[in-house]
């Protein structure tokens, strides 16, 4: 019986991009226990981690079918190490109650420690993102005292957002152990919350990014290191 995806609250996202739960295996006189080659997840740029219920232990590339740590895991996790670029946003009120302002911005994340990163309980990096842009309460108060009647305005409310969270990405990290994410680049743009619409058309959203030029189109940070 091999190894099933690990239903568990959905783990498998970035970083951990594989879970398998596994089956118990029984005691056997005079023969070693042993998984089937199926079980095991594979995955370049990745390690691989077995859990036992709420402890974790990082397996080396090199471990046998029979290793202890393959034998006596309950799950087995394969969390990436390699570079990503991973978006989160949100929407924080304005003074228009019939319109939000969305705030997309991209974090390049590498893992350094799978170990540490699963013993803090992040599986799924998303959320700590999302709760670190929340946590700026500078931002929030910025947004909420914005009316958008003021195209003007509204422009420099932009390059104002972009310009306070790009600076507090230099000097907060965020707060995940085991990872490093740092703050690429932010958007800014208006969302209606209520049907109805907007009261003005806004411009075209905003753009920044250290060494980066502001345009019409998209993110600016492509695929840079």
């Amino acid at each position: 019986m091999a190894g099933t995806e690990d239903p568990l609250d959905g783990r498998v996202g970035y970083p951990v991009i594989s879970a398998v739960a596994l089956r118990p295996l029984p005691r056997r006189v005079l023969r070693r226990r042993a998984r089937e080659p199926e079980e095991i997840p594979v995955g370049v740029g990745s390690v691989l981690v077995a859990q036992f219920h709420d402890t974790y232990e990082a397996v080396p590339r090199r471990a046998g079918l029979t290793d202890r740590r393959l034998v006596e895991a309950t799950a087995l996790l394969l969390v990436s190490t390699q570079q990503r670029l991973v978006e989160a946003s949100v929407v924080m009120p304005s003074a228009d109650q019939q319109t939000g302002i969305e705030i997309r911005a991209r974090f390049r994340c590498r893992v350094a420690d799978p170990v540490a990163l699963l013993d803090s309980g992040v599986h799924d990096i998303g959320p700590a993102l999302t709760e670190y842009l929340l946590g700026y309460a500078r931002v929030r108060m910025v947004c909420i005292s914005m009316s958008l009647r003021d195209r003007y305005a509204w422009y420099q409310l932009q390059q104002r957002v972009v310009a306070m969270l790009l600076a507090y990405g230099e000097v907060v990290p965020v707060p995940v152990l085991g990872l490093s994410a740092t703050l690429a680049d932010v958007a800014v743009r208006a969302l209606a919350v209520e049907s109805g619409g907007l009261r003005v058309h806004p411009p075209a959203p905003a753009y920044g990014g250290v060494g980066d030029e502001y345009r019409d189109n998209n993110y600016t940070w492509g695929s840079q290191p």
